[in-house]
């Protein structure tokens, strides 16, 4: 199920639901570098998307887009989850440490 204004632990935890569940309908398993090169995958069509006004003067497709991007949240997320990591907490640190570097209010 999909939850309005669902908080970045829900992603985490519906990622590898999401995943895990993909995974056993074609027996196989996203460990690091699976999931790593998935993730690549899908930052080469994200830049695909992005590149149409240059290369084939077609304009972006938003809606595709849309959907590359989560692709590439969830696979974060995957990562993210494989090596234990709280992604809420890292964010709001490294918000803070780019406030600080730059001197900013944000």
């Amino acid at each position: 199920m999909i939850e309005e204004n669902m908080k970045i632990i829900d992603l985490q935890k519906k990622a590898d639901e999401i995943i895990d569940t993909i995974d056993k309908k074609f027996n196989c398993k996203h460990n690091i570098n699976n999931t790593i090169l998935h993730l690549l995958e899908e930052l080469g069509e994200v830049a695909n998307e992005l590149n149409k006004p240059n290369i084939r003067n077609e304009p972006i497709n938003k809606e595709h887009l849309g959907e590359e991007l989560s692709d590439l949240l969830i696979f974060i997320a995957r990562i993210a989850n494989l090596n234990n990591i709280d992604l809420e907490q890292s964010i709001k640190n490294k918000i803070g440490e780019l406030n600080k570097r730059h001197n900013l209010t944000l």
